[in-house]
């Protein structure tokens, strides 16, 4: 592992780190761990340098416990607890992005560009010709393109964070990434741009965000996940009163996606039954056999917390919060903030989008020196 790590420099960290966000966002790489393994040659570095020290203790204490969970829940139990640590990879390089200039390179904007290209033209192949370049899941009458990711949900939330990202760069909104986020069907993503568009269009989001402001943040988004679960976990009367609802057909379609989430998580609770499930979990990839059609909980938090236990959701739970106590503008808080919320109604921890805003919040290159790379 030494010489692996000999051989990479602190300007090939970033490039391994690109690297890993392309494939973690991509639909093969995605699907079958492949981003997790190129994740993981990057802790080689830190073998050999003490620097790492404070972030060495983390990666240290994941690997112990997927030996824990290995020896307890499984194979598949071990491999989330490594799994999970991989997907936190931007945070175990926090001293060389405080120190190095960098930003997303022109590759990623491409990337970026093919997947909002595909989505737009797959959008309109379906209504000319009934079939699509890409795979796309359908919402009532319409189709929902992914691009070159697994989900729609994905390539939206992912498209929300690029929006704003690339506006600081070329000062002003890229139309082609927004019509791509309409035209994938995200209602949350939808909803959450519309939101932010106001939002940073009212304040200066460049600015750092002093301790207040992030306090009253963190408030808001902790209300808005501990609101959600609770209505997911006591979630009886709420779907009675959902279902005596007359609303049209696309709401309909949202509103029973939306009911058999709540109904699931409901259910998943009743699930934990001793202090080990409660410590350890139920295992990983139980939860999706609770779905009579296979779903998991759609909530990356209390899915972690009923199969893995409270032992791994603590130690993501404390780096989240050392995370959002590193970045410092106003604009990264609030979509890292975000990208929490949609993790409380979506499975999306394990497709790297919180690393990602993690990893840019940090990028330090102004905007003249960007348009002269793409």
């Amino acid at each position: 592992m030494q010489q692996v790590a000999k051989v990479i420099s602190d300007k090939g960290i970033f490039i391994l780190i690109e690297l890993f966000f392309i494939l973690g966002f991509t639909l093969l790489s995605y699907k079958y761990n492949l981003y997790v393994a190129l994740g993981f040659i990057p802790f080689c570095f830190l073998v050999c340098k003490p620097i790492y020290k404070s972030n060495l203790f983390f990666t240290v204490l994941l690997v112990l416990l997927s030996l824990i969970y290995g020896y307890y829940a499984g194979g598949e139990s071990a491999f989330r607890v490594i799994k999970t640590m991989v997907v936190l990879l931007p945070f175990f390089f926090t001293n060389i992005l405080r120190y190095e200039q960098f930003h997303l390179s022109k590759y990623f904007y491409l990337f970026i560009q093919i997947n909002a290209i595909l989505v737009c033209v797959d959008f309109g192949l379906y209504f000319l010709i009934g079939h699509t370049i890409m795979n796309f899941t359908e919402s009532g009458f319409l189709p929902r393109p992914c691009g070159l990711l697994e989900d729609s949900n994905f390539f939206s939330y992912l498209m929300l964070v690029c929006i704003f990202y690339y506006k600081s760069f070329y000062g002003f909104y890229n139309k082609l990434f927004i019509i791509s986020l309409f035209l994938s069907g995200s209602f949350s993503a939808i909803i959450s741009f519309l939101i932010l568009y106001n939002v940073f269009e009212r304040i200066n989001v460049e600015k750092e965000c002093d301790v207040k402001l992030k306090l009253v943040i963190i408030i808001v988004t902790l209300t808005i996940i501990v609101g959600y679960d609770w209505i997911a976990i006591n979630s009886d009367s709420v779907l009675n009163f959902i279902s005596e609802l007359q609303v049209n057909d696309l709401l309909k379609v949202k509103i029973a996606s939306m009911t058999h989430r709540l109904a699931t998580i409901s259910n998943a609770m009743s699930e934990m039954n001793t202090i080990s499930d409660f410590m350890l979990g139920i295992g990983a990839g139980k939860t999706r056999g609770l779905s009579e059609i296979g779903l998991n909980l759609h909530n990356s938090l209390l899915q972690m917390f009923l199969e893995m236990g409270v032992i791994l959701v603590g130690i993501v739970i404390l780096i989240i919060l050392i995370m959002l106590q590193n970045i410092k503008k106003v604009k990264y808080v609030i979509l890292f903030c975000t990208m929490l919320v949609l993790g409380s109604m979506m499975e999306t921890f394990y497709n790297p989008l919180l690393a990602f805003v993690y990893f840019i919040s940090f990028s330090n290159i102004y905007k003249c020196n960007f348009q002269n790379t793409i």
